[in-house]
C-alpha cells in the first residue's frame, strides 16, 4: 500500500521520511470463500513451515519497446535518489525512478554492451551513469544530459563492454575498452 501511495506523491516527499511510515516483518492475510461461508487466514513469521502468496506488483511501466537490457537498479540515501535503468529493443535508455515513474528517455545508436557503472565524474557527489556501445563510451547525469566530451567515439568497434575503475577511489577514472584490432584502450 505504501508503494502504491507513493506514486500519488510529490517525487521529493517520500524522502522526507525516514523510512516506511509502518514497519513490521512479513505478514499476509487470505480470504477463502467456502460452502459454509468464508475462511480468514493471517499467516505471520511464527508460523514455520508455512509459504506465503507471491508478492502483489508494486508498479508497472510500459515502454515503448521490448526491454532488451535487464533492470539495473542504484541506490541512493533516500528512497528518491534511487535509479533504475534498462534500455529497450529500439536501442533507448530510459531512467525510471523508484516508484517506476520515467524520468527521461535517451535515444541511443547501438545496443549497450556493457554493464552500467555509477561515477561522480567531477567529483561533486552528483551521479553520472558509464556505459559503452560498439562504438562509443556514454557517461549521462541523473538529469539525463550527456557529459561534456562525450560519447567518446572509437576509432575501432569494441569487442566487449568498457570496464570503468577508480583505482584509488579519488574521482580519477579509468575507462578500459578491448578493440577488434586487438588493443586495449
Amino acid at each position: 500500500l505504501w508503494q502504491a501511495a507513493v506514486n500519488h506523491l510529490r517525487e521529493d516527499l517520500p524522502g522526507q521520511f525516514p523510512a516506511l511510515p509502518v514497519s513490521f516483518d512479513f505478514l499476509a492475510a487470505t480470504w477463502h470463500n467456502t460452502v459454509d461461508g468464508a475462511a480468514f487466514e493471517v499467516v505471520s513469521p511464527a508460523r514455520q513451515g508455512h509459504l506465503p502468496r507471491a508478492p502483489d506488483l508494486l508498479w508497472s511501466v510500459r515502454l515503448p519497446a521490448a526491454v532488451r537490457t535487464a533492470p539495473r537498479v542504484f541506490t541512493g540515501p533516500k528512497p528518491a535518489d534511487t535509479d533504475i535503468l534498462v534500455q529497450d529493443d529500439e536501442n533507448t535508455l530510459h531512467l525510471l525512478a523508484h516508484t517506476g515513474k520515467i524520468r527521461w528517455r535517451l535515444p541511443l545508436p547501438a545496443p549497450i554492451r556493457s554493464d552500467f557503472f555509477a561515477i561522480s565524474l567531477h567529483g561533486d557527489g552528483e551521479r553520472q551513469y558509464a556505459f559503452s556501445t560498439a562504438d562509443a563510451i556514454y557517461v549521462v547525469g541523473r538529469d539525463g544530459i550527456l557529459s561534456p566530451g562525450f560519447p567518446l567515439r572509437l576509432q575501432v568497434p569494441a569487442v566487449n563492454g568498457v570496464t570503468v575503475v577508480d583505482f584509488f577511489q579519488s574521482h580519477d577514472y579509468r575507462f578500459f575498452i578491448a578493440c577488434e584490432n586487438g588493443n586495449i584502450y
